[in-house]
């Protein structure tokens, strides 16, 4: 037998692992592996040559937490071509070995990779079910553990491994305290769809628990669901006073007056009690008024939910971010940080406020004609700077956009934004100006198809078109996944000979969302226990947990958890011990249906294929077939196409004819899947494409 040495490779997470290294034949030099296992070996089946490999790992762990060492200094890799025969390998070394470099993930998570090993997996359907699964329950074989007595659960509704519709419950005991309760856009992904929400089931069936709602801020997506939980939900309302006059308006126009009554302004520094609950909102920076992070005090102890938020020392309005209140609650000891993660992939600090009015200042200043400034309609200090500038250059203010008008009554109402009393002008007036005296500021900077910008940038508004010596400026980022729809509509708008200024280009934007080294500050001060990445895109949640464990946090007390999941929280224990719904509810008009309902999947498939109907009159006392087949094709028939129909329709006279001579039944015949299989062989002989066929027998009796 060769001989054998040990070498030690460590591995974060505390673990190490142990190699037998064998003494090389034949000059073969040694080399690191991975984790060998029975698909690897079948899939190498025929590049085995029989020989033992150099090295074989072997499942030794060792407490450690030093920076990973590969032995010969290199990284573990799996050498297939020299994998052991299928009976070389005993059973404890094909056990799977897990390399701990990462934080704790959900097993939701760690489910979806067996999709890719998947032999034959549709293409669509593949990437449909991983779009959905990472924010439905699974059925995973890992055994969770069980939580202990007095532990405070953490479950999120929303807002992880996505940008938008954040939601978070927080559980004691038979208490629940609600953290926002946002909406998202739809996507492509979403055909037809209005907004996405989150799945609120596990609310409405625990109802009578819940003991507060907590608002960290007016934006959409952490308000935009409000109204759809409180036709269900009776609680109370907790919330900044921008955010409280926004909440109002949307269940007033839901005629949910008797939730409106309970609604409660809150201001920094003053705490909330909610049963066992009590929580504290501390002022924060960020792209709308009266931001909060929230301190939950707990018996099991306390959590810092952050909200949105930035580290602006020179902000519009208010005053800078309450460092030392964090710093209060880092020394007294801070269970959990739940902390947002949208710029956790930008390197050094987000840019105040400020310095976007020094911008405007200049444009203002070059634009010879019509000035128009699309951003989000929450964004309150941008349009309080882009009235400034306005009125420094004695141009009239034109609000466009239903969701502008609303937000920009309840600012002015609350006094977060100055304007003279003649800036402000009606659309139907506008004729009144020149173009060097207008400035309109519009809704859309997302490429939303029936926002005022795009409207406006596809010639479909009214009473606006886009001009040549036009100016218009896109103030914003596009959020993750509308991309390719603020392109559109940036293409349309040079089409029309304006001049288009929008980030890429120029600094029209600044974000409102903290950046690494920020993040850095908070982590530093807080010094929590536990911390979950949240707020943000799976890429964002991760590169935010490598941050705080560069920062000294353990991997074992980092979750990254998807929607649905149940973080328990006790002592020394943590760790996921549940699920609940946690997927996206659709809103199609007045339908509420989940994310993963069949006709999501044919709204694809119809939009991917085409459709074909066809129905066929059929004699009900003898079952003859009477007259041609009615065909009609929607999005599969080009203009070249024309000859494909009359000779689709000599296929099925010829199916038809063949049936008859077999003494088939036609109604039976007509209906089969084999007579749909030879259309559909006809049909990609033809064309090459397929489409979804719709067959419909209609009997008629003859008198």
């Amino acid at each position: 037998m060769n001989k054998t040495n040990s070498n030690n490779v460590k591995i974060p997470g505390g673990k190490r692992i142990r190699f037998k290294t064998f003494k090389p034949q034949n000059n073969i030099k040694p080399q690191p592996i991975g984790p060998v296992t029975n698909k690897l070996a079948n899939e190498n089946k025929e590049k085995r040559n029989g020989k033992n490999l150099p090295l074989i790992a072997t499942k030794t762990p060792v407490k450690s937490s030093k920076a990973p060492l590969f032995a010969h200094g290199s990284r573990i890799r799996i050498a297939k071509n020299k994998l052991l025969q299928k009976n070389q390998i005993r059973p404890y070394k094909r056990t799977k070995l897990k390399l701990l470099y990462r934080p704790n993930l959900s097993p939701q998570l760690e489910f979806l990779k067996l999709a890719d090993s998947e032999p034959k997996f549709n293409t669509y359907e593949n990437r449909f079910q991983r779009m959905m699964s990472v924010q439905t329950p699974r059925s995973v074989s890992k055994q969770l553990p069980k939580a202990p007595q007095g532990a405070l659960k953490i479950i999120p509704l929303g807002g992880l491994c996505e940008v938008g519709k954040n939601l978070t419950c927080y559980e004691y005991e038979n208490e629940i305290i609600v953290v926002d309760v946002g909406v998202k856009f739809p996507t492509e992904d979403h055909p037809g769809i209005d907004s996405v929400l989150p799945n609120m089931q596990y609310l409405y069936d625990n109802k009578d628990k819940i003991k507060g709602i907590f608002i960290t801020h007016g934006h959409e997506d952490h308000i935009g669901s409000i109204a759809w939980l409180m036709e269900k939900v009776k609680a109370p309302i907790f919330a900044g006073p921008l955010a409280i006059k926004l909440i109002e308006k949307k269940l007033k126009e839901r005629n949910l007056t008797n939730a409106c009554r309970d609604l409660h302004v809150c201001h920094s520094g003053e705490t909330v009690i909610a049963g066992k609950f009590k929580v504290e909102y501390i002022h924060v920076n960020h792209s709308i008024a009266d931001a909060f992070s929230l301190a939950i005090f707990t018996p099991a102890g306390t959590v810092i939910h952050s909200g949105d938020f930035k580290v602006d020392f020179t902000p519009i309005n208010g005053q800078a971010i309450d460092l030392q209140r964090f710093a209060e609650l880092g020394k007294e000891g801070v269970l959990l940080y739940m902390c947002e993660s949208t710029n956790a992939t930008k390197n050094g600090y987000t840019m105040s406020e400020k310095t976007i009015g020094r911008c405007f200042d200049d444009y203002f200043r070059e634009a010879a004609g019509r000035i128009f400034v699309s951003t989000f309609s929450s964004n309150v200090d941008r349009v309080s700077q882009v009235i400034s500038a306005a009125e420094a250059y004695n141009r009239k203010v034109c609000l466009l956009g239903r969701s502008m008008q609303s937000v920009f009554q309840a600012a002015f109402d609350l006094g977060y934004i100055k304007i003279k009393h003649n800036t402000l002008i009606d659309l139907k007036d506008i004729h009144k100006y020149k173009p060097q005296e207008l400035c309109f500021i519009m809704t859309g900077s997302q490429g939303e198809p029936l926002a005022v910008l795009s409207r406006v940038a596809y010639s479909e508004h009214p009473a606006i078109s886009i001009k040549e010596g036009d100016t218009i400026i896109l103030s914003s980022s596009p959020i993750p996944g509308n991309e390719r729809s603020v392109v559109r509509v940036i293409d349309e708008l040079y089409k029309h000979g304006a001049t288009v200024i929008y980030n890429q280009l120029n600094e029209v934007h600044v974000s409102g969302h903290a950046s690494r080294e920020e993040l850095k500050l908070m982590h530093s001060i807080i010094k929590p226990r536990y911390f979950v990445p949240g707020h943000g895109e799976y890429h964002m949640l991760y590169e935010h947990a490598k941050l705080a464990h560069e920062l000294g946090q353990p991997w074992n007390n980092i979750f990254i958890m998807h929607n649905g999941d149940v973080l328990s929280l006790k002592d020394d224990f943590a760790a996921i011990t549940g699920y609940v719904p946690g997927n996206d509810v659709l809103i199609d008009g007045s339908t509420r249906t989940l994310a993963n309902t069949k006709v999501i999947q044919e709204r694809h498939t119809l939009a991917d294929k085409g459709l074909i109907d066809l129905a066929f009159a059929v004699n009900e006392l003898n079952g003859d077939l009477l007259g041609e087949a009615e065909i009609k094709t929607v999005g599969f028939i080009f203009e070249t196409d024309k000859g494909i129909e009359h000779n689709f329709k000599e296929v099925i006279s010829r199916e038809i004819q063949a049936a008859k001579k077999s003494g088939k039944p036609l109604a039976t015949f007509l209906t089969s899947d084999y007579f749909r299989q030879k259309l559909l062989a006809y049909l990609h002989k033809a064309t090459g494409r397929e489409a979804e066929i719709i067959i419909s027998i209609v009997p008629v009796r003859l008198r």
